[in-house]
């Protein structure tokens, strides 16, 4: 499973020229579900407009007139999937472009592409739960972590973990777990000193709770 960018880009979005009018870009975030969108010269991306830029500028006004003033935001295409949701996040976009390495636009990949990209990296349709901890980062030892799961007979099938939480002597751990019947588990946790902050199992974990991790993941990186 790649984390990388030129991976992950979108399979049917597409950039709108120069010579097109806001009416048309409107209705092309509305078909791709998107409030952005990048705004093309052939393989050159000039740069992003959102809905306000089209409000704003006028409908009926081509793209290239618009007064856009905000600095053009990309990754490259070997950027790594956590700084795409960084770069993401930080510029509050929708989508973002990439480029190649002579600045070719490649494509975008949008927040719906991350949002189940997330979801496949914890392989939410394998049956199993979700344990979210916090722990002192001192204390932090992943041969610790996975001793108290696997004298459960339960294995660790997925994990992010992240030392950037507001406590800056804490770090929060997430979890995935090929056993559904976790309380046990979550008692050894506790006995052992780490909080468990949340856990979910296949049962309960809905597509609401898959998009509150993917925006806790957003704060974790310090939004």
């Amino acid at each position: 499973m790649s984390l990388i960018a030129k991976d992950l880009i979108s399979e049917t979005l597409t950039g709108i020229e120069l010579g097109e009018s806001g009416e048309k870009a409107l209705s092309m975030m509305n078909i791709f579900q998107v409030s952005h969108l990048p705004v093309l010269e052939g393989q050159t991306l000039i740069n992003i407009i959102n809905e306000n830029d089209v409000l704003l500028n006028g409908f009926d006004k081509k793209i290239q007139d618009f007064d856009i003033k905000d600095k053009k935001v990309y990754v490259n295409e070997k950027c790594h999937f956590f700084n795409i949701i960084d770069r993401l996040a930080k510029n509050d976009l929708s989508l973002i472009p990439v480029l190649s390495s002579e600045e070719e636009y490649l494509g975008s990949i949008t927040q719906q592409d991350i949002f189940q990209y997330f979801g496949d990296i914890f392989t939410f349709e394998f049956p199993g739960s979700i344990i979210e901890l916090e722990i002192p980062i001192k204390d932090y030892s992943l041969s610790k972590i996975s001793h108290i799961v696997e004298l459960e007979n339960t294995s660790i099938i997925g994990l992010l973990l992240n030392d950037n939480n507001k406590n800056d002597e804490v770090m929060d751990i997430i979890l995935k777990l090929n056993k559904t019947n976790i309380e046990s588990i979550i008692s050894s946790f506790e006995r052992h000193g780490y909080r468990v902050k949340s856990s979910f199992t296949s049962n309960n974990f809905s597509v609401d709770i898959l998009k509150e991790r993917y925006e806790a993941l957003m704060h974790y990186l310090n939004v």
